[in-house]
């Protein structure tokens, strides 16, 4: 991490401290996975995109005031999985549910150079399996004709065979047809290797106009981003 980011290292060179802030900003937005840093009383000091779109909807997770908080009940409980890692160095496995919504965290302390300074990462479970962007890439480079797409985002969805087919007015044996087209183009020899070959994808970043670099860790008297 250090020979890509380091001012100093051969990485560094030619990048002033601004287009390496910028770029330290874009990986950590666009790597498709929610990442909230907090404080060892859960405030939030940053949160990617990823992280402030989850806080946004607040159908699992959200923001009041600066606090990071469940929108339903988790196991364990949030803040003290927090305040342990902070503390004691623990790491949690956090389920957050509210009603019909699940979401996995990861509660982990970040080294700090000083225990007064000492942050958690909270990182987010995947909401899918696969990107839109990843999933179509992953169809294209395979063949996949656009019923075969429809079929296997369906398939994403935990839709059966029998759902699938009521849902585009074809019948079940059509579906199982495409199905099996589908595990061919793409190499696996059942529907649960296949899930698992799409679970591989890496998450892809979609074009994204250059904005104003955010700082990693705002100032906890400031505002927080959005």
């Amino acid at each position: 991490m250090a020979t890509v980011f380091d001012d100093d290292g051969p990485a560094g060179h030619g990048f002033d401290a601004a287009a390496l802030e910028r770029l330290r900003v874009w990986l950590l937005d666009e790597i498709g996975i929610g990442l909230i840093v907090c404080d060892g009383g859960g405030s939030v000091r940053y949160a990617n995109r990823c992280a402030e779109e989850e806080l946004a909807a607040g159908s699992a997770l959200r923001r009041v005031g600066t606090a990071l908080r469940c929108a339903g009940a988790s196991t364990p409980p949030l803040a003290p999985a927090i305040a342990a890692a902070r503390h004691k160095g623990h790491c949690h496995l956090v389920e957050v549910v509210a009603g019909a919504q699940r979401l996995m965290l990861a509660v982990a302390p970040l080294p700090q150079p000083a225990p007064a300074d000492a942050l958690v990462l909270v990182v987010l479970g995947r909401r899918s399996l696969c990107s839109t962007l990843g999933l179509e890439l992953l169809s294209t480079g395979h063949g996949l004709t656009l019923a075969e797409r429809r079929v296997l985002a369906d398939l994403l969805d935990e839709s059966t065979p029998r759902e699938i087919a009521a849902a585009h007015g074809v019948a079940v044996s059509t579906v199982r047809s495409q199905v099996a087209s589908i595990r061919t183009k793409l190499g696996v020899h059942s529907v649960e290797a296949l899930l698992h070959l799409v679970a591989e994808v890496p998450p892809v970043p979609g074009a994204r106009p250059a904005g104003a670099a955010r700082p990693m860790v705002p100032d906890p008297g400031g505002p927080g981003p959005h």
